[in-house]
């Protein structure tokens, strides 16, 4: 289900919103770089992007404890990418399994895998590109 103000204002102002609204609840300092000369393939890739920060910045909210977090959403060569880092209390790589069932990585992994994308998780940087 598409959120209707993504179709109203576009990928960019709509993120901007989401952006604020973290703001008000976020315990840690915010930093975001959406770059202006990004070019969206789809409405498909629109949707899933929206999503996909939405929800890397609630698991933030809920789980990170972290006292900074970074998104960045950039265009390079054909691929958009999408990176998202922050300085919180991490997780136990061993104890993710391959269903990736934990802290919403599953619904993010399935959204860019739907794109023909790939995702990359490490202790410092998690990065997909599309």
């Amino acid at each position: 289900m598409r959120p209707p103000f993504l179709y109203e204002l576009g990928l960019k102002k709509a993120l901007v919103s989401l952006f604020k609204r973290i703001n008000l609840k976020a315990t840690f300092f915010f930093y975001n770089d959406i770059s202006e000369h990004i070019i969206i393939p789809s409405k498909e890739h629109e949707q899933a992007v929206y999503r996909i920060v939405q929800e890397l910045l609630n698991n933030a909210l809920k789980h990170s404890q972290a006292s900074n977090v970074t998104i960045k959403l950039f265009q390079k060569d054909d691929h958009l990418y999408l990176t998202y880092a922050d300085n919180g209390i991490g997780m136990e790589f061993a104890s993710l399994n391959y269903s990736y069932n934990t802290l919403g990585l599953s619904g993010i992994i399935t959204k860019i895998q739907s794109l023909e994308g790939k995702f990359r998780l490490n202790q410092n940087l998690t990065r997909a590109y599309i």
